[in-house]
């Protein structure tokens, strides 16, 4: 539950700007303790004219001080201002609202008007016109030009931190020219211009408007650059956006060089593009040779061009790669699980890992893995049902590396049979594993269809086995017979693929 309304809420007007807002806590009840701040909401309107306020957010660290001063209001406009407590669950109800009229006696909002400029710059030259308030209360006595840019988002993700930029402001004392040429704006942001007259009484509403500058190509190469091994002859380079100030714009993507070391010779080039979703950039490369000096560079680039390069990142190979597990195999043990077997390896390792994906086409960062001891086997469990996987094994050093990867090799959840009935609809027929006693009949299957069948033992101790898998095809009485011959097996684990 989130908590009530704040209380016994006043706001009084301190100048043509700014307000005070007071408050008490909301009345007692179990979600009072737990509160960790305020959220002060403040719109309003001049006339026909909305005025758009972003809320004022003021966390409470003293518990006897509520109160807010508001600034940054138009002149000679009304408001309304609400109050809510905040805590670990969400934002409570808000306060009934408080309606407030900032003082006026001041100018009224300008017409401010935009436009690039023609002169020739490596930065964006803006011009700036506007027209008198229609309102002055008085001889207008000068200007007060301001403006800041919105937060750059360099690339396409909308978790990156968003930079806070403070507002630069112009005092223009010539109060008989309405027009002002601002230089060394950057490219590829968007402005907010704000613009009011002063007369007697000080400065009065502010005239809006907004300006996207046009991209450039970026000025500084990527940030964070860094690289870590995922196994010997595999390593994932990653990488961040340009520095904010040196995007000139949306970042579309990124070239990257790799090249090794003893020849210069260019192994890879490749160009990436922005993700969606994604804090860091990644890349990986695979197939490098053991005891190998390698370095890449990375650049971005906008609509407006490409930016340079980074620096050299070099990196090592170690001296000996350990070779790849051999015969990898794998087959379905349930509709939601596999194994995974491979053969003896004479050198001595700790461990594998062997890694799977519903998707083979991702980079091998992501595909997901489990780790085992000093065996030759794997037990995959909680997979999503009836679906198709992709395998790789590696070996596991005493030190941790991670050998060669093997060879993919793909597993197919395929023991269903799809058929349309007599009414036209498509059904999914689960031909389950069995485990077989003895010699029996697996029962009645379709006649004159070729079946896949894995048959894996189980021995006295229920260990694992791999699986043996044969073709055969049904005559015409559509039945499979399993004999169980090797005497010392308690069973086997029967597995039906049609059509493989």
């Amino acid at each position: 539950m989130v908590p009530s309304e704040p209380t016994e809420m006043t706001a009084l007007v301190i100048n043509t700007t700014s307000i005070s807002v007071e408050w008490k806590p909301p009345m007692k009840d179990k979600n009072r303790d737990f509160i960790m701040g305020y959220q002060i909401y403040v719109s309003g309107e001049n006339g026909r004219e909305k005025l758009s306020v972003k809320p004022h957010s003021h966390s409470i660290m003293n518990e006897s001080s509520w109160t807010y001063t508001v600034t940054d209001l138009q002149p000679n406009s009304t408001y309304q201002v609400e109050v809510a407590a905040k805590t670990s669950k969400g934002t409570g109800r808000r306060s009934s609202p408080i309606i407030v009229n900032t003082l006026g006696g001041v100018p009224s909002s300008p017409t401010l008007q935009i436009s690039l400029s023609a002169e020739e710059s490596p930065y964006v030259v803006i011009n700036t016109t506007w027209t008198n308030p229609s309102h002055t209360f008085g001889e207008i006595q000068g200007w007060r030009l301001r403006y800041w840019k919105q937060p750059n988002f360099c690339g396409n993700s909308s978790q990156n931190e968003m930079e806070q930029l403070d507002m630069k402001e112009f005092i223009l004392n010539n109060f008989e020219k309405n027009e002002y040429t601002m230089h060394d704006l950057e490219k590829g942001f968007r402005y907010e211009f704000r613009l009011a007259g002063r007369n007697g009484g000080g400065y009065g509403q502010e005239g809006f408007a907004y300006l996207t500058t046009p991209e450039g190509p970026p000025t500084g190469p990527p940030t964070k650059i860094s690289f870590r091994f995922i196994t010997s002859d595999s390593v994932l380079l990653t990488w961040d956006v340009p520095e904010a100030s040196h995007c000139n714009g949306r970042i579309l993507g990124y070239t990257v060089k790799f090249h090794k070391k003893l020849n210069d010779d260019l192994i890879s080039q490749r160009n990436i593009s922005t993700p969606k979703v994604a804090l860091l950039v990644a890349l990986v490369l695979n197939n490098l040779e053991e005891d190998t000096s390698y370095y890449f560079q990375v650049l971005a680039y906008t609509v407006g061009g490409i930016g340079p390069f980074s620096e050299r990142t070099y990196l090592m190979t170690i001296s000996e790669f350990i070779g790849a597990p051999r015969n990898v195999r794998a087959a379905a043990t349930s509709e939601d699980s596999l194994e995974v077997w491979w053969d003896e390896d004479p050198q001595h390792m700790s461990g594998y890992r062997i890694y799977y994906t519903m998707k083979d086409d991702m980079d091998l960062d992501q595909w997901m893995h489990v780790d085992t001891l000093c065996t030759y086997s794997a037990l995959v469990e909680n997979l999503q049902k009836w679906t198709s996987y992709s395998i790789k094994v590696a070996a596991r050093t005493k030190e941790g590396y991670l050998g060669k990867q093997s060879e993919k090799i793909l597993v197919s959840f395929d023991a269903v049979k799809e058929f349309v009935n007599d009414y036209g609809i498509t059904q999914r027929e689960v031909i389950p594993t069995k485990i077989v006693y003895n010699s029996e009949s697996i029962g009645k299957v379709m006649p004159f269809t070729t079946y896949r069948v894995n048959v894996t033992a189980i021995p006295s101790d229920l260990g694992y086995r791999p699986a043996f898998s044969t073709h055969i095809t049904t005559d015409e009485d559509g039945r499979l017979y399993v004999r169980k011959s090797r005497a010392r097996m308690r069973g086997a684990l029967f597995c039906l693929v049609p059509g493989v």
